[in-house]
């Protein structure tokens, strides 16, 4: 199923980001459309988490322009940066007091004015997030009483209460198991071809990635790849981005295989 929305989000031109002045990816030029799943893939340490980072305002670019619907994102106040991307983190939040409800509520913050109080209209946003990410069923409970893959859930929740155009999400399968994993992605999927939400995420799992995302976002050396899940075969991106000794990357599959044994 293709996007039903093909509305500009976010849009870099010569984008370079990096660690005091040492570029680590330069020369990005991406467009995030509404509707779309896009798969941000690179070898550890190669540079996914600084390329969220610098797209959502976490850190300067070293050179390029960033713009959100058109609007340079260094001119967007903090409360116009809230209501227009939500993000979420690997990293387990510093929350463990609050229970489920109440966290997923925060999301609300950037609509609910100076005194924050939740309309009937808020907390039905934030109970139709809880159900759809699975996490209504220990609303009540805290946070430091879930495991990691259940916090993960609660945060993409959290997310979709801030319901904003684009969501960014940093490995947001990696504490889930294999069923939760392709739940997870099946539930983005249907954020952006549904609700014409953008989605942006970084994984290790290719597999999903080259079955669930619109586009792949490849970072090879210290550049970075754009296109669809068929092109990226075609061309064998993958294969020439995740070489690793002893292994191979199978791209029907998306999977790395051992290679035999050399018989002596």
């Amino acid at each position: 199923m293709g996007p039903i929305h093909m509305k500009v989000l976010l849009e870099t031109r010569g984008l370079a980001v990096g660690y005091h002045g040492k570029r680590l990816v330069e020369g990005i030029d991406l467009t995030l459309f509404a509707g779309q799943v896009v798969s941000l893939l690179a070898v550890n340490g190669g540079g996914k988490s600084t390329v969220l980072r610098a797209l959502t305002g976490g850190m300067v670019p070293i050179e390029g322009s960033i713009e959100m619907e058109g609007r340079p994102t260094k001119e967007m106040t903090a409360m116009q940066r809230a209501r227009a991307w939500s993000v979420v983190l690997t990293e387990r939040p510093s929350a463990g007091l609050l229970d489920v409800r109440t966290l997923v509520s925060l999301g609300r913050q950037p609509w609910t004015g100076h005194l924050g109080r939740l309309t009937s209209a808020d907390h039905s946003v934030v109970e139709n997030a809880m159900q759809r990410t699975g996490v209504l069923q220990f609303a009540t409970r805290s946070l430091s009483t879930l495991s990691d893959g259940e916090v993960q859930r609660v945060m993409i929740a959290r997310a979709l209460a801030q319901d904003t155009p684009l969501i960014i999400l940093d490995e947001p399968t990696a504490f889930l198991d294999l069923v939760h994993r392709v739940g997870v992605m099946r539930l983005l999927r249907n954020l952006a071809h549904e609700q014409g939400k953008g989605i942006l995420l970084s994984t290790h799992d290719l597999q999903t990635a080259m079955d669930l995302s619109d586009r792949l976002l490849v970072i090879h050396g210290n550049t970075l790849w754009s296109g669809t899940p068929v092109q990226a075969k075609a061309e064998g991106v993958l294969e020439r981005t995740f070489v690793v000794e002893g292994m191979r990357f199978d791209h029907t599959t998306g999977a790395f295989r051992m290679d035999p044994p050399a018989h002596e």
